[in-house]
């Protein structure tokens, strides 16, 4: 459910470190990660979302990050 995949991607990405859309669908199963994102945010969590170059392919790729102090604040 919903619910389920939102808690899945929280606690995967408090760990601090970034992710890509594509590792967020195989890792968590998640079929439309942007849209969990936008819920969570939308629910006052703080993931951030930044542009990087693909070493081999020299493309944009974005990752995202979740704040986890700033989350904390905004849920109080």
């Amino acid at each position: 459910t919903n619910t389920n995949q939102k808690t899945r991607m929280i606690k995967f990405l408090a760990n601090g470190k970034e992710f890509t859309i594509t590792e967020l669908e195989r890792r968590l199963a998640i079929a439309n990660p942007s849209a969990v994102v936008a819920q969570l945010r939308d629910e006052g969590h703080v993931i951030w979302t930044n542009r990087h170059k693909d070493k081999k392919t020299g493309r944009r790729i974005f990752k995202y990050r979740y704040d986890t102090a700033r989350s904390a604040q905004n849920l109080r």
